[in-house]
């Protein structure tokens, strides 16, 4: 439970913990908006997490892997194949979230998850990047 909570859940739900210790701080009006919890990962930043997960689970992978006498077990060779296409679209969503920012405030003419995509796939990323490193780093031992 210690290395879940340590290696998957805090990196998860940091900025939104972040923001809710600055509320009490007295910021100008204007900067009220950006206090939202959708504002530190509207534009894909957890495609970041994602992107350190991945990593983890391929250091995890070929570090043990190199050791095993054997090949290890086909989900774990897939599970090492999917980390690393995971990898890769994270990065892809994490640069166009930053060269493409989306408003705080959703237009009333689009549904929220079209509004906040760019969110919508990066928590995708984050919570597959997270299973496949749990996967990897428990069948690995």
């Amino acid at each position: 439970m210690g290395w879940f909570l340590v290696n998957i859940a805090v990196p998860l739900l940091a900025p939104v913990f972040v923001l809710f210790m600055l509320r009490p701080l007295p910021l100008p009006a204007g900067a009220r908006s950006s206090l939202k919890w959708i504002a530190p990962v509207k534009d894909g930043q957890l495609c970041w997490v994602a992107i350190a997960f991945c990593a983890s689970a391929l250091y995890e992978y070929g570090t043990i892997a190199s050791e095993l006498a054997t090949p290890p077990a086909a989900l774990l060779q897939i599970s090492n194949g999917l980390a690393n296409v995971c990898l890769v679209m994270s990065s892809i969503v994490a640069t166009g979230g930053a060269l493409y920012s989306t408003p705080v405030e959703k237009p009333a003419h689009i549904s929220w998850p079209r509004h906040f995509s760019c969110f919508c796939t990066s928590l995708f990323f984050a919570l597959a990047s997270a299973s496949l490193y749990a996967i990897i780093h428990f069948g690995m031992r």
